[in-house]
């Protein structure tokens, strides 16, 4: 069996931190089917030809590479709706993917594609080559296309072309099925390495990242962007280090935001509570969680975000917005705490009953890494199911 999977975002090259999770699902997919990724050059990129393992990736550039500003710095959805430089890409983005296409969905039994936004490539290489076609969505095209009535129609019509559908979590496939798509469609959530994010002594990790020892430590992973809340976050920030002047933010990650936040921090006068790290390779995210005392993800739309999970499987206690799939992962109160978007002082609030009570903060951090092991969510779990997928699929062609 030979899959060609068709994504918009992916590592730029061996460690990187663009969209892990497609990675590691492609890879582990790699290791009992042949699998082939058709995917963005990056500015960071090396090779538009590479082999990772099992894993054959093939690269297309829509520009010089530095002028590729659509698919850089937050994705596709923040990057659309900021720029108009980055919406007259979307047609070169399109026919650089179909044409890096043709030779590898030629020779593949089924076309995969991530985000609905890519839907649109995965229709006409379809009707090109009689192929089956599924499609995954994973939050940010499909929260977007709701919000307007021609790209809701849009999205129909994409949707209307699949041979099957799947959802990382039970929202979108709820939010999908309003739209009449109620056959042929299932939610995979994404898979957790519980062996790579499990707790890890705090002093010894943080002397290696070199961060302080006598400090409570609040930590960001993700984008420095619009879309992630990073405004209320810094605003909680804020707040609260009045109370608790020691308190240390640390935000992981980039973004097109970044230098307006990094503004914000100085003038406000809170440099020394608020560190921006950079990106950081995946590899070292779980040092990151062990090091910190509170992970915060106050995100106004999100998919399934796999950062809470492996946060709860080092024994880090999360705040999180309650929105899309997040509330999947967390029962508030009990194995973590969910706030309401856009609102930094109930995170203020939750952030200083979690650190100031021992026995509450005790509580979550016992039970949040069990939340996530008895689901076995793994990424050999969910290979397994879209393989099953997959010769459904071939039956039927």
């Amino acid at each position: 069996m030979k899959i060609c999977i068709l994504t918009t975002s992916f590592p730029a090259h061996n460690g990187h931190h663009q969209s892990p999770f497609v990675f590691n699902f492609a890879k582990t997919l790699s290791e009992k089917v042949n699998v082939d990724i058709i995917c963005p050059f990056y500015a960071e990129s090396s090779d538009k030809e590479e082999r990772w393992g099992n894993l054959k990736i093939h690269r297309f550039r829509y520009l010089p590479s530095k002028m590729q500003t659509l698919i850089s710095g937050g994705g596709i959805p923040s990057n659309f709706k900021r720029s108009l430089l980055a919406k007259l890409q979307l047609p070169l983005l399109y026919l650089s993917m179909l044409f890096k296409s043709v030779k590898y969905v030629k020779e593949c039994d089924i076309i995969h594609v991530q985000w609905s936004l890519t839907g649109l490539i995965g229709m006409v290489l379809k009707n090109m080559y009689k192929k089956p076609l599924i499609l995954t969505e994973r939050g940010s095209s499909l929260n977007e296309a709701m919000k307007f009535s021609v790209t809701r129609k849009v999205l129909t019509w994409i949707l209307k072309s699949c041979d099957y559908i799947t959802t990382n979590n039970f929202e979108q496939l709820r939010v999908i099925n309003t739209l009449g798509f109620t056959k042929n469609i299932e939610t995979i959530p994404n898979g957790i390495d519980v062996e790579k994010f499990s707790p890890q002594d705090q002093i010894e990790i943080r002397q290696k990242l070199g961060l302080p020892l006598n400090r409570k430590i609040v930590l960001y992973v993700g984008w420095l962007i619009e879309n992630k809340g990073i405004s209320s976050l810094l605003e909680c920030c804020k707040m609260i280090t009045e109370i608790i002047p020691e308190l240390l933010f640390l935000l992981v990650g980039e973004g097109i935001d970044k230098k307006n936040y990094m503004q914000y921090v100085v003038d406000n006068g809170l440099e020394g509570n608020v560190k921006f790290t950079g990106a950081q390779k995946p590899a070292s995210i779980p040092h990151y969680m062990n090091a910190a005392d509170v992970l915060i993800l106050p995100s106004f739309s999100e998919g399934r975000p796999n950062v809470v999970p492996e946060a709860m499987a080092c024994g880090l206690p999360v705040i999180a917005t309650n929105v899309n799939g997040t509330p999947e992962f967390i029962k508030s109160g009990i194995d973590g705490v969910l706030v309401e978007p856009g609102k930094p002082e109930c995170m203020k609030d939750e952030l200083l009953k979690l650190i100031c009570d021992e026995k509450f903060y005790a509580s979550i951090k016992e039970k949040c890494r069990s939340a996530v092991i008895t689901n076995n969510l793994t990424w050999e779990n969910t290979a397994d199911r879209y393989i099953r997928i997959y010769g459904k699929m071939l039956e039927n062609v």
